[in-house]
């Protein structure tokens, strides 16, 4: 089992430092950048594992990097919402939350957070990512992950919403659907059907349903 004076030998912080820390003490000043040391050498050393219990009291910093080049109106409220859902979390749980939107900064400012959530889709550079990556390894991104090899991501079940809502069209009498979309692609810029164009398809056949029209972006310009 980890212990506080192994924690405080491998960070370079005392064990009375690291004990209050670890037991969220109010009392106790320190800077960002010692408390994510000493987090970050906590979780090295698997200590959260055994002390499960310790996780919630603490207060961890967090970064938000959000990517939204404004060029999409629905994409941009999409991802609006997003964002201010994670504000209003953050500040339920009383966690500190800073907003980046360029990863250089990010990458600069790295010491203080303990992890980061991605939220948007303007284009990132797999190689700044690689460098986030060697800086701040813990970080989640939200619906679209730009790097699946270096970062976890949380994504919504799109054909699982779109079944749902053909059931709740046809439950309500209606037999004619469309489909208004974008065109798709893959991170390489190659192009595909996007997966809610394919399952609406495919699950409208499932229903009975013959008669469908699709209206993709290109057609909307």
């Amino acid at each position: 089992m980890t212990t506080i004076k192994e924690i405080a030998a491998k960070s370079g912080f005392s064990p009375a430092t690291v004990s209050r820390l670890l037991s969220n003490d109010p009392r106790l000043s320190v800077t960002s950048e010692t408390k994510s040391k000493i987090l970050k050498v906590a979780n090295e050393l698997g200590y959260f594992k055994k002390n499960s219990n310790k996780v919630n009291n603490l207060k961890p910093e967090i970064a938000v990097l959000y990517r939204v080049n404004g060029n999409e109106q629905l994409q941009d409220e999409y991802f609006s919402f997003l964002r201010d859902a994670i504000s209003k979390v953050a500040a339920e749980k009383e966690i500190k939350i800073t907003l980046f939107t360029k990863v250089d900064e990010l990458i600069k400012q790295a010491s203080l957070f303990q992890g980061f959530l991605g939220v948007g889709t303007a284009e990132l550079n797999y190689k700044e990512l690689e460098r986030l990556h060697n800086v701040l390894p813990s970080g989640v991104f939200i619906d679209i992950n730009p790097a699946p090899q270096l970062f976890d991501s949380v994504q919504p079940n799109l054909e699982l919403t779109v079944q749902d809502a053909i059931k709740k069209l046809i439950a309500r009498g209606y037999t004619n659907l469309g489909y208004i979309g974008a065109e798709s692609f893959t991170l390489d810029h190659q192009p595909q059907r996007d997966i809610r164009e394919i399952t609406f398809t495919e699950f409208c056949k499932t229903q009975g349903i013959e008669k469908m029209k699709f209206l993709l972006k290109e057609l909307l310009v």
